[in-house]
């Protein structure tokens, strides 16, 4: 099995903040127990090469992962630099050709059925999440991971 899967899912300190992020026991037993081959993404990090940084923001949620508009909390424009970088890791993405894709939900890159637009939860994919949907990948997040 292959698996694709958020960096800050693994532990690794590219949040936003700075900070690891509690995974549950069930995730990690899944993955120690699947002797998967995995490999971790974080087009965020990736694009900023820093944690901790400025939060970013969805400011809209349009249909289509061309039309995104994401920016940093004090309103510089930041889709771009994100656009390219998620481009980039979704390419690498399908070249790896996972089983499962596992993404942080919630995140404005990697959310999976809710992301933050403007300070409003909504139903909806981060940048990179919907990329990989476009590209024909069923995404699955922390909490619904192993479900079919």
């Amino acid at each position: 099995m292959k698996i694709a899967i958020s960096s800050c899912l693994l532990g690794l300190p590219c949040r936003y903040d700075g900070k690891i992020v509690s995974v549950s026991l069930e995730l990690q037993q899944f993955l120690a127990s699947s002797h998967a081959e995995i490999v971790a993404f974080c087009p965020e990090f990736a694009a900023f090469h820093s944690s901790p940084r400025p939060p970013i923001r969805l400011v809209d949620l349009p249909d289509s992962a061309k039309e995104y508009h994401i920016e940093f909390h004090d309103k510089r424009a930041v889709t771009d630099a994100l656009y390219t970088e998620c481009t980039t890791s979704a390419e690498a993405v399908k070249q790896y050709n996972p089983d499962v894709v596992i993404l942080k939900d919630g995140s404005p890159v990697c959310g999976s059925t809710k992301v933050d637009v403007k300070g409003v939860w909504k139903e909806g994919r981060g940048l990179f999440a919907q990329l990989l949907y476009e590209a024909g990948f069923v995404i699955k997040n922390e909490e619904n991971f192993n479900e079919d």
